[in-house]
């Protein structure tokens, strides 16, 4: 299970990667 948060901070450490919270 995956926290959005942990999905925002993915995001913005990676910007090139498109992480889609679904």
């Amino acid at each position: 299970m995956i926290n959005r948060n942990m999905i925002y901070v993915l995001a913005f450490l990676n910007p090139n990667i498109q992480f889609h919270a679904s």
